[in-house]
């Protein structure tokens, strides 16, 4: 398979349906299978991945969620490695429903059903639904959470939530590119500890181990802290 032969589309009307979001989702992977066997380059194989992702959600939310009236005080935003672009075939595609304040019942009720229709589809979501309040108090006293944020990315509803919030945990605002290093340094230690403080092992965890992709996106983070 040539370079430009890797297409991944979702038509927005495949959103009418559970079957054909299921239907575009095989053929998605079956394409990037078969990408992955003629030697895509990995990261243009990511990216493409992320983009037919990110066009599936967009209807859905658009259409389990917003309706015919888009909620101006909600947003749906991507996180983590999907955040970055970088959606793997079998990793979690992590979402964070951003609330500039606590909605009603009946938005709640319409948020579960988008993230039931996921799973249903055959997503693997993992998702939190927070205050714009309530992402600032973790992000302060969790460096994790403060990480996450720091790769967050726009999809569907109110662009400015996202805005508001990533004024509000800059280094600026809260850790500084002093502190963050300093504890993602001890975070890593922690981190080495526990996967066995060698990359000499048997079996190395080449996630988290030392000198694995954790440690290479550590780097990346402090980084961009900086």
């Amino acid at each position: 398979m040539p370079q430009r032969a890797l297409r991944l589309r979702f038509d927005e009307k495949a959103a009418g349906s559970m079957e054909q979001c299921r239907v575009r989702l095989a053929e998605a992977r079956a394409s990037m299978l078969a990408a992955h066997a003629a030697k895509i380059r990995p990261g243009r194989l990511l990216r493409s991945h992320s983009d037919f992702i990110d066009k599936m959600l967009s209807s859905l939310w658009s259409r389990l969620v917003a309706g015919r009236s888009t909620p101006s005080r909600i947003a749906l935003i991507a996180v983590g490695g999907y955040g970055r672009q970088e959606l793997h075939p079998g990793s979690d595609i992590d979402l964070l429903i951003l609330r500039a304040r606590g909605g009603s019942k009946r938005e709640s009720a319409k948020i579960e059903d988008f993230i039931r229709f996921l799973w249903d589809v055959g997503l693997q979501v993992g998702h939190s639904t927070r205050t714009l309040q309530e992402c600032v108090s973790q992000a302060r006293g969790d460096i994790t959470v403060v990480t996450n944020l720091m790769e967050a990315r726009h999809l569907s509803g109110d662009p400015t939530l996202l805005e508001r919030l990533a004024v509000r945990v800059s280094p600026e605002r809260m850790w500084t590119p002093r502190k963050f290093f300093e504890a993602k340094r001890q975070e890593q230690f922690q981190r080495h500890q526990r996967y066995g403080e060698t990359a000499y092992n048997l079996e190395p965890h080449v996630k988290e181990g030392p000198g694995g992709l954790r440690d290479i996106q550590t780097i990346q983070w402090v980084g961009h802290r900086y």
